[in-house]
């Protein structure tokens, strides 16, 4: 990290990349459950 971004730019990526992962994790969940599921 540079250190010069903005606290709320910082946060806002945090949050970004917090509801990425979870969507990617749900995401994951339902095809994995739905029997489509595919190495990475």
């Amino acid at each position: 990290m540079s250190g010069r971004m903005p606290d709320g730019d910082f946060c806002l990526s945090q949050a970004l990349g917090y509801i990425l992962r979870t969507t990617y994790q749900e995401y994951a969940h339902v095809r994995v459950s739905n029997g489509d599921q595919s190495p990475t």
